[in-house]
């Protein structure tokens, strides 16, 4: 029983797959089914579950969730306009501190997954073979949990985390000066939208006469 569905019973690779009336298997073309083809038919078949399964999975949550994604939605919404407010006032402070905070949270992230990648990396040889289950099992998992039992994976993440933030250091330090002339260019620009707040609204329209359209 592979993912639950009967098949034959497999020899050798190279034989051919027999039925119950001890004939050969075809397929449709008219090629003896073996081992090695049924072993791909069945990779084939356990991906297309796989996905099924996810697309499922993410449908029901959304279904279970609308009405909190709406809320953050809504909450999005409202941030944004508080920050397009401020930005009249303290833009300068604003952007730079944004800025730090990138700068901040990329550097807890770097130290976050090295520290996850050294844990998982000096654990007992029990958890090496977790490990390496998690590898066997993880194409026939839905749960994201399971990439994070993987060393490998946040070494992964702290490569990536650490590169931005090197990328964004070497930004900060060559674009200085424009990145001053951009913090004033932004000042005003907030400034010129919140004398025209119905511009805020233009990008809505399109988007409910999509959703009335397609219902």
């Amino acid at each position: 029983n592979v993912t639950r569905r009967c098949i034959p019973e497999i020899g050798d690779v190279a034989e051919a797959i027999h039925d119950v009336g001890g004939s050969a298997i075809q397929t449709a073309e008219g090629n003896t089914v073996t081992a090695t083809i049924l072993a791909d038919a069945l990779s084939f078949l356990g991906q297309f579950y796989k996905g099924k399964e996810m697309a499922e999975g993410i449908f029901e949550d959304l279904k279970a969730t609308w009405h909190l994604i709406l809320a953050f939605c809504v909450l999005a919404m409202v941030v944004s306009l508080v920050w397009i407010f401020l930005l009249r006032y303290i833009s300068t402070v604003l952007i730079w501190f944004s800025l730090v905070a990138f700068v901040g949270l990329c550097g807890f992230g770097c130290y976050y997954t090295m520290d996850k990648y050294l844990e998982l990396r000096g654990q007992t040889h029990n958890n090496t073979q977790m490990t390496t289950l998690s590898f066997t099992e993880i194409q026939f998992s839905k749960e994201l949990s399971s990439y994070a039992e993987l060393a490998t994976t946040w070494l992964v993440l702290f490569v990536i985390i650490l590169t931005i933030l090197v990328v964004c250091l070497l930004l900060l330090l060559v674009l200085r000066k424009r990145i001053t002339i951009a913090v004033a260019l932004i000042g005003q620009a907030s400034k010129a939208v919140g004398d025209m707040m119905t511009t805020l609204v233009l990008p809505v329209v399109p988007y409910i006469l999509q959703v009335i359209t397609l219902s």
